[in-house]
């Protein structure tokens, strides 16, 4: 009877997930506060692919972090898109990874350097994600 019931209440938040998924790729309406915390991570990552001196501090320069990371990232646009907390599943923890293992200078915070195109093509594609994330133009 336990299992009847539970595997009843997974078929529902499955098919409710698929349906919120098919009729808004967000899930949700994102609100002015959170649309605000997005555009200044959308700028953030914008300055790192433009230059090499704006630099990645993680959750210290993030907006949306400054307003998510309290709550385990919980209403993140972030995380309702990925389904995971703290940027997995995106192309930041590979952007992590490839600065530990070619630019660890040992100084805090991470930028994007001159002659390196992984560098350039890891910013690039977190800033490509976060854009993803806008919600759409009602015409």
């Amino acid at each position: 009877m336990l299992i009847k019931l539970w595997m009843c209440w997974c078929k529902f938040w499955f098919k409710y997930y698929k349906w919120l998924n098919k009729n808004n790729k967000r899930g949700y309406n994102m609100d002015k506060k959170t649309l605000e915390a997005l555009k200044g991570s959308i700028k953030k990552w914008s300055n790192i692919v433009k230059t090499t001196t704006v630099k990645d501090m993680g959750c210290a320069n993030c907006p949306l972090c400054a307003l998510f990371s309290s709550s385990f990232c919980k209403g993140c646009p972030v995380r309702l898109k990925t389904g995971v907390k703290y940027c997995y599943k995106t192309p930041y923890p590979e952007w992590i990874n490839h600065h530990y293992q070619k630019h660890d200078d040992g100084s805090f915070g991470r930028r994007r350097y001159k002659n390196c195109a992984k560098c350039l093509q890891l910013a690039t594609d977190e800033l490509n994600f976060l854009k993803s994330l806008l919600p759409e133009v009602k015409k």
